[in-house]
């Protein structure tokens, strides 16, 4: 074992190791700062892979799922618009939509739930996009928009039951 005997000596031994080593060692250095670099930029990219597709959206659908469980409702609408972003999918951007759109109802937002509501074209989810919308207007206070939107919703056959039921208890 080495002893130093003044910071002169420590100093010149520092040097004579970090000269040393990099003289012999500076090939695998160099390769391993590539390797290095290349796994990351690989990990990157596979971030970026995977947050931009569906699921990315999925994950996002969790945690958003999370936050509406903790009633944290502005999380969970966040959660939700990035998951939007996050997929080109139709189907799956308009099941999102609706679950935004009760989102946003929670949080007394109606006139974002309407608009989000309105971008839902999709013909398989115009049934729910109605029963949501006919909530909306309850919710409003424009009870002869709901009834439409209900009526909307029954023309589908898709939500008949749960539809009527709501209808009736708005006619009684």
């Amino acid at each position: 074992m080495l002893v130093c005997s003044n910071d002169k000596e420590k100093r010149g031994l520092l040097r004579y190791f970090v000269i040393y080593n990099y003289s012999y060692n500076s090939k695998t250095l160099a390769i391993s700062v590539v390797l290095l670099s290349a796994l990351i930029g690989c990990f990157y990219w596979q971030l970026q892979k995977y947050h931009n597709n569906n699921h990315g959206a999925l994950t996002s659908l969790g945690l958003a799922q999370q936050y509406v469980n903790n009633n944290t409702f502005v999380d969970a609408e966040q959660q939700l618009k990035k998951a939007i972003e996050q997929t080109s999918e139709n189907n799956l951007q308009s099941l999102i939509k609706l679950r935004l759109a009760r989102v946003q109802l929670q949080q007394k937002n109606i006139d974002g739930a309407l608009n989000t509501l309105k971008e839902i074209k999709d013909q398989g989810w115009t049934a729910l996009a109605d029963d949501i919308h006919g909530d909306a207007q309850i919710l409003k206070g424009d009870y002869k928009a709901a009834q439409t939107a209900y009526e909307k919703a029954l023309q589908s056959n898709m939500l008949s039951t749960l539809v009527r039921i709501k209808l009736k208890n708005l006619l009684s």
